[in-house]
C-alpha cells in the first residue's frame, strides 16, 4: 500500500515538472514590434518646432490709430441741471481720469431742452458746433435737414476693433436699444430713458375700501369714481377740493394712455400718423367719459407731486423720474400715507408702457474726436455704469445684465421696481422728425378733450382732424 502511494506521489511529481518545463519553454503572446527604419547616416530627423497660436488683431474700419487719440479733446452740450447734471458731470470727471487714451470731455449746460435745441441750430453749420449733443432724435433729424452733420452710429457700433461685438449687442433690450433706428440709421445711443406711470395715495384708497391696485380702467375708474363723490367743496366756489384723477393734458400721458389700450399712433409700414384707429379711439372715448362722469379734478397751481401727497388726488400721472419726487414729497407731509406706481391701467390689465427720452447724438468733426466720442459714449453704457448711473438717477437701463443687478437691488425704491418690472412691454413715443411738433398737437387736441364744451360724439371728429394736421405737417 505503501509501495503503491510511492509510485502515486512519485508520477505525480514527475509529471509536474514536464508541464513546466513546457510552459517555460512556449513564446509569450507580446504585440508584435513594428520595426522603423534607422535615419541615414547623413540625414538628421527634423522636429518642427512647436509654434503658438498667432494672435490676430482687430483690423479697424475707422483709420484712427490708438496713439491718435492720446489727448483729444471733445465738447459736449447738455440741457440738465439739478441732480441729473451733478451726476452726469461726475460720471465725466471719472471717464476723463481714468480712461486710457487720455481723451478730455468738456461740457457746456444749456439749460433746458427747448434751449438747447435752439442753440444747436443757431451754431448749425458753424465752426462753434460740438461733437455730442444730449437731445432727441427726432431733433436730430430736423438739424439734418439744414446740413446733414448728424453721424450714424452704426460704424463705430460694429467696428472689429472699437465696438461692440454682437454677442454683446444681443443683450441691448430691443424696446429702448431700437427707438433711436429710424430707416436703418442710428440716429442716437440712449443716454435717458423715462416712462409714464400712474401713482396712488395707497392709504387714502384703503380709507375708499379698496385694498388692490386698479391695473383695468374699469377698476380705475370705480376707485376715482369713490374719491371724487366723497370730495369737499369750496364754500364760496362749491369747487371741488378734491377728486379722483387729475387731469393732465401734457402729451407724454395722452400717449401713455394710447398706449395702455394698444394703441399705435405711426403706421407699421409708413412713416405716417393714424389716430383714428380703434385703440385711439376707445382712449379718448374712456377719458372723456371719465370727465363727464366727474371723476376727475383738474388743478392750475399744483404739481402732480405735492396733488397726491396732499391728498388733492387719489391718482396721478407722472414720469418715472419723479419717483425720487414722491418720497421727499411724503417725508414732508405729516400724515405718513403710504403710495405705490404702477401702469397707466388697461382694458384688460395687460400693462403697454410708453417710454421716451434723449440720446447721445455724434456732429461731424474729425475721425480722432468722432472716435473719441464714441469711446466716452461706449464706457457710459457698459452694464457697470449703466447700473450706476440707473442707481443715480432712475433712468431706465437697456441692458440685460444691467437690468438684472438692478432687480436685485433692495436698495432702490419699491415703486422704481415696479417700473423696472415693465420694461419688457415698452412702446417708444414716434422718432419722426414731424413728432418735435405733432407731440404739441396731441396736447391740445386732450385739450379739447377736456373741455367743459366738449361732447363725447365729437370725439370721432378730433381725431380725425389730428390726423390730418399731423400728416399735412409731416409732409
Amino acid at each position: 500500500m505503501q509501495n503503491r502511494y510511492f509510485h502515486f506521489i512519485l508520477n505525480l511529481l514527475i509529471f509536474l515538472l514536464i508541464v513546466f518545463q513546457v510552459a517555460a519553454c512556449a513564446p509569450l503572446h507580446l504585440p508584435e514590434k513594428t520595426s522603423l527604419p534607422f535615419p541615414d547616416a547623413t540625414t538628421q530627423a527634423v522636429v518642427p518646432p512647436k509654434s503658438a497660436t498667432p494672435r490676430i488683431t482687430p483690423t479697424s474700419g475707422l483709420k484712427v490709430d490708438q496713439e491718435d487719440l492720446r489727448g483729444v479733446e471733445i465738447q459736449l452740450w447738455q440741457p440738465w441741471f439739478g441732480d441729473q447734471e451733478s451726476t452726469l458731470m461726475a460720471f465725466i470727471d471719472e471717464f476723463n481720469h481714468l480712461n486710457e487714451w487720455g481723451i478730455t470731455v468738456k461740457v457746456r449746460t444749456i439749460g433746458g431742452i427747448d434751449a438747447l435745441a435752439q442753440e444747436v441750430q443757431t451754431a448749425w453749420g458753424s465752426s462753434n458746433l460740438p461733437d455730442l449733443v444730449i437731445a432727441y432724435t427726432f431733433q436730430a433729424q430736423n438739424w439734418q435737414k439744414i446740413k446733414p452733420l448728424v453721424q450714424d452710429w452704426q460704424p463705430y457700433l460694429n467696428d472689429a476693433q472699437w465696438g461692440i461685438p454682437p454677442s454683446e449687442q444681443s443683450h441691448f433690450l430691443p424696446g429702448i436699444w431700437q427707438s433711436s433706428m429710424v430707416a436703418g440709421m442710428r440716429w442716437g445711443i440712449p443716454a435717458r430713458r423715462d416712462s409714464q406711470f400712474m401713482f396712488v395715495n395707497q392709504s387714502w384708497a384703503n380709507e375708499l375700501g379698496f385694498s388692490s391696485l386698479p391695473i383695468t380702467t374699469e377698476a380705475f375708474r370705480k376707485q376715482a369714481c369713490a374719491a371724487a363723490s366723497l370730495s369737499q367743496k369750496d364754500p364760496q366756489t362749491k369747487i371741488p377740493l378734491s377728486g379722483g384723477w387729475m387731469l393732465s393734458q401734457d402729451y407724454p400721458t395722452i400717449f401713455g394712455w394710447i398706449t395702455a389700450f394698444k394703441g399705435k399712433i405711426v403706421a407699421k409700414d409708413k412713416p405716417t400718423y393714424q389716430f383714428t384707429t380703434n385703440e385711439v379711439k376707445q382712449a379718448f372715448q374712456y377719458l372723456r367719459q371719465l370727465y363727464e362722469d366727474g371723476c376727475t379734478i383738474q388743478f392750475m397751481d399744483i404739481n402732480p407731486v405735492d396733488a397726491l401727497a396732499e391728498r388733492k388726488a387719489l391718482f396721478v400721472a407722472a414720469s418715472s423720474r419723479d419717483i425720487l419726487g414722491f418720497l421727499d414729497a411724503f417725508q414732508l407731509t405729516a400724515n405718513n400715507d403710504r403710495w405705490a406706481a404702477f401702469p397707466i391701467p388697461s382694458p384688460d390689465g395687460k400693462a403697454n408702457v410708453g417710454i421716451y427720452g434723449m440720446d447721445y447724438i455724434l456732429l461731424q468733426s474729425d475721425p480722432k474726436r468722432q472716435l473719441a466720442s464714441w469711446l466716452f459714449v461706449k464706457w457710459m453704457i457698459e452694464p457697470e455704469n449703466q447700473v450706476r448711473w440707473s442707481e443715480k438717477t432712475l433712468s431706465l437701463p437697456y441692458r440685460a445684465e444691467a437690468l438684472d443687478q438692478l432687480k436685485q437691488n433692495q436698495h432702490l425704491p419699491p415703486s422704481f421696481q415696479v417700473v423696472l418690472d415693465q420694461i419688457g412691454d415698452v412702446q417708444a413715443e414716434p422718432a419722426l422728425p414731424s413728432w418735435n411738433t405733432v407731440r404739441w398737437m396731441l396736447s391740445d387736441a386732450s385739450k379739447q378733450l377736456f373741455a367743459w364744451y366738449f361732447k363725447a360724439d365729437q370725439v370721432d371728429n378730433l381725431l380725425k382732424l389730428l390726423e390730418t394736421s399731423a400728416n399735412d405737417f409731416a409732409k
